[in-house]
C-alpha cells in the first residue's frame, strides 16, 4: 500500500503507517470484486474464518469458486 500499488482493509483502532490514508466508505455506490487466497488449511483458522464468512454474508455475493492446489 506504501508504494502505492493496491489497498488493504485495516482495522480501525490501528493507526495506519506513515504514507498510507485510511478512508472510509460510506455506502459505496458501486459494487467491486474481491479474491481471496489463503495457505492450504488456513482458511478454517478462527479469525479468518469469520471474515470469510462475513463476506460471504454480504448482499449480492454469489458462490465462491473454491481453487486447491
Amino acid at each position: 500500500m506504501v508504494a502505492g500499488l493496491g489497498v488493504g482493509m485495516l482495522p480501525l483502532w490501528r493507526r495506519p503507517r506513515d504514507g498510507v490514508t485510511v478512508v472510509p466508505f460510506h455506502d459505496p455506490g458501486v459494487t467491486m470484486r474481491a479474491h481471496v487466497w489463503t495457505r492450504r488449511g488456513r482458511a478454517t483458522w478462527p479469525p479468518l474464518a469469520l471474515v470469510l464468512e462475513r463476506l460471504l454474508d454480504a448482499p449480492s455475493v454469489s458462490q465462491p469458486r473454491v481453487v486447491t492446489s
